[in-house]
C-alpha cells in the first residue's frame, strides 16, 4: 500500500503521525477500529489536499466537489450507517 500512496504526497511520517495523533485521543482498546478509521480519514484528507495543491483544472475540482457533496444517491450528502 505505501508504495502507491507516495504518488499522492503521503510519506511514512504522515502515516505515523496520523495514526499516533489519533491514538492519543482514542485510547480504549475496544475502539481500535474507530482509531484506524480516523487515521485513514486524516491520510485521505492529506492526499486530496496534495492533489488539489497541484495544477488541476477547475473542471476537475468542480467534478470532485459535486461527486463528493451530492454523490450518486442524489441527496445533499452521502449517509453513512444510516446517519
Amino acid at each position: 500500500m505505501y508504495n502507491h500512496i507516495q504518488e499522492f504526497g503521503i510519506s511514512k511520517e504522515t502515516l505515523f503521525s496520523a495514526y499516533f495523533l489519533t491514538a492519543t485521543g482514542i485510547l480504549e482498546p475496544e475502539r481500535s477500529m474507530e482509531r484506524t478509521a480516523w487515521a485513514k480519514t486524516a491520510v485521505l484528507v492529506e492526499a486530496v489536499a496534495y492533489y488539489f495543491s497541484k495544477e488541476t483544472c477547475i473542471r476537475q475540482r468542480r467534478a470532485f466537489l459535486l461527486e463528493f457533496g451530492y454523490g450518486s444517491s442524489g441527496g445533499r450528502y452521502k449517509k453513512v450507517n444510516g446517519r
